[in-house]
């Protein structure tokens, strides 16, 4: 056979594998955009934002490849030819690595398990922390540039987590080079990720802690990372000078905290003193661990005594959230330890703090602390989960964290009024079980209304998309050059 034509078959092969990807994906973003409708079939929109900013970061790597299998003259050389294509067909394998990374997370909405209802709720309450902030006139004003907000999905980890910035892709869990090749060249994902734990399937009320991730990415968005970094730095420069210098490790190391410390504030100004209650759930632990320092947190007795504090200094009921957890100087504390609760104590009024040009997040995140009072309406949706009245509630924005606070109560309602002998039988979890069901309808049922994309404009991944090519193709390259196992070795 002519050599031409033996190279001409090789591309046309490496041609139906571009044409079956671009295929699928066009698929794929068909059914995602038809399943995104409202109970009455309505499209609405919830994910457009985000299947477009993957959507275009991956047309842009398939537009590069095509033409890079475009470019190759058939009249070459076989093995040349055959080199060049090989390379074309790893950086196609790869870009499909990052599309199933996403689609996975995306496809969750349709899983035939409880993972379904609970990622459908979940975009509720990601939402309902999210958005508030983009519809105050200041912000409005200030014209600043969005992502689209996170999309929220269950992984088996312990821990929430929200996945923004280079770090997002976790290597030990996703080895492949196509996500490492994301990660350099778009130094973040074309859609922040948020990582629910296993056990919020079945028990809804734990998206309470949707509100810590949904901190994080709005401090990003925001660019108040380093502006709170220096609040909590100097903060802790001026408590040590009161009792002492402190070390400038200490000092710095309340600044490493400072993310997180921003996002259990925003949690507390989005679900009140029930982000409180939560976070006892994760934290309590032995005595010998409750004053130990971590490298993202402060010890557990501080971040708690940090919390509890902030909370009183916005009006909230401290006392009843901390579940009878010892927040205290212990009577044999370090100078560290007794260093730590003075700075966790002075932090609390960094949450009426005025930041330039927004001002003060309790006014951007509409925080009301009559909503979580007695006759507020946390406890009018308490009662009401735990009932058999009507839910119907409204569909407003703030109504879904509002639900998931509620929820949170009414299982703290549940567990303190069973017996001990209640607490392991059938009827216990009977009552858990209908409860977990009454607070997805009722979340489901508190979304807003209309097009959702119309007010959270997404970015277009094109350009990104195209760098991604052009480094999965350099990538292929080099792989192929340095590689001892042929294309068809087995491993």
């Amino acid at each position: 056979m002519n050599p031409a034509r033996h190279n001409l078959i090789r591309c046309q092969r490496v041609s139906w594998l571009l044409q079956d990807l671009r295929q699928q994906l066009r698929a794929w973003q068909e059914h995602r955009r038809q399943a995104d409708s409202d109970d009455h079939g309505q499209y609405v929109g919830r994910h457009a934002t985000q299947l477009k900013a993957v959507g275009t970061l991956l047309d842009g790597s398939l537009e590069v490849m095509a033409s890079e299998l475009a470019a190759i003259d058939v009249q070459s050389p076989p093995g040349e030819v055959f080199l060049r294509s090989r390379q074309v067909a790893d950086a196609v394998v790869w870009l499909e690595r990052v599309w199933r990374y996403f689609g996975e997370r995306f496809d969750q909405r349709d899983a035939p398990d409880r993972r379904a209802p609970l990622v459908v709720a979940a975009d509720e309450v990601v939402w309902s922390c999210y958005r508030p902030l983009y519809e105050h006139l200041r912000i409005v004003a200030l014209d600043l540039p969005r992502r689209p907000p996170p999309l929220a999905y269950v992984e088996p980890e312990y821990s929430p987590a929200a996945r923004i910035g280079n770090s997002a892709m976790e290597r030990q869990l996703e080895p492949s080079l196509a996500l490492a090749a994301l990660d350099e060249v778009a130094g973040q994902l074309p859609i922040p990720l948020l990582r629910l734990p296993p056990w919020c399937v079945g028990a809804p009320w734990w998206l309470v802690f949707i509100a810590h991730e949904v901190g994080h990415q709005l401090q990003h968005e925001l660019e108040l990372v380093e502006p709170f970094r220096l609040a909590v730095e100097e903060t802790a420069t001026a408590t040590g000078a009161v009792g002492g210098d402190a070390p400038a490790a200490d000092i710095k190391r309340w600044g490493r905290w400072g993310q997180e410390i921003f996002a259990d504030q925003c949690s507390l100004l989005l679900m009140g003193p029930w982000a409180l209650w939560a976070l006892i759930e994760v934290e309590r632990g032995p005595a010998s661990t409750m004053s130990r320092r971590r490298s993202r947190y402060p010890s557990p007795r501080v971040r708690l005594r940090c919390m509890a504090k902030t909370a009183q200094h916005l009006g909230l009921d401290a006392e009843a959230a901390l579940r009878g957890v010892d927040i205290e100087l212990p009577a044999d504390a370090t100078a560290e330890m007794r260093f730590d609760m003075a700075v966790a104590d002075e932090l609390a009024v960094l949450v009426e703090r005025s930041w330039a040009p927004f001002g003060k997040l309790a006014k951007l995140l509409l925080f009301d602390a009559a909503d979580y009072r007695a006759g507020g309406q946390v406890e009018l949706w308490t009662t009401r989960l735990l009932t058999d009245q009507p839910l119907a509630p409204p569909r407003h924005l703030d109504t879904a964290r509002r639900l998931i606070a509620a929820a949170v109560a009414a299982w703290a309602r549940l567990g303190d009024e069973a017996t001990t002998e209640e607490l392991g039988g059938q009827a216990f979890a009977d009552r858990a079980a209908a409860l977990a069901q009454r607070t997805l309808a009722a979340v489901r049922a508190a979304s807003p209304p209309g097009f959702r994309s119309a007010t959270m404009p997404g970015g277009d991944s094109t350009a990104t998309g195209r760098q991604l090519a052009s480094k999965l193709l350099g990538l292929a390259a080099k792989h192929r050059a340095t590689e001892d196992d042929g294309e068809g070795a087995a491993e």
